[in-house]
């Protein structure tokens, strides 16, 4: 892999991409492969679809809901430092203590969740 790569690949592992779209772009990406602008152009749509509903948040939510703590463990650790209650179905190999309205079930269950879910939000 040549140093060009090497940085391309810690720059997404980082989290950096390209925000702006191809016709927008700065002249000097010009200078990576079509296969490299393919692959950023792929990543931005991808990290678009992601992140489309927090682009236009205006204030922090009242309460993050999470299904398996111990994977969206992140999420969970960014709402703790926002000040934003975290409510979790969690099942028993998750830490809680970070978790202020822990639900205990089968977050691996998906009628689980599903029954859960539907008690919660109607």
């Amino acid at each position: 892999m040549t140093q060009q790569n090497d940085n391309i690949k810690e720059m997404f592992e980082a989290g950096v991409h390209y925000g702006t779209l191809r016709a927008s772009r700065n002249p000097s990406v010009k200078k990576y492969t079509k296969k490299e602008q393919s692959l950023m152009d792929k990543e931005v749509e991808r990290l678009e679809k992601l992140f489309i509903g927090v682009k236009d948040l205006t204030s922090l939510p009242g309460a993050l809901l999470v299904v398996d703590p111990k994977k969206e463990f992140i999420a969970v650790e960014e709402a703790n430092v926002l000040g934003i209650p975290v409510i979790a179905i969690a099942n028993t190999d998750c830490k809680i203590s970070n978790i202020q309205y822990p639900i205990l079930a089968n977050d691996s269950s998906r009628s689980s969740v599903d029954y859960i879910l539907h008690q919660l939000l109607g």
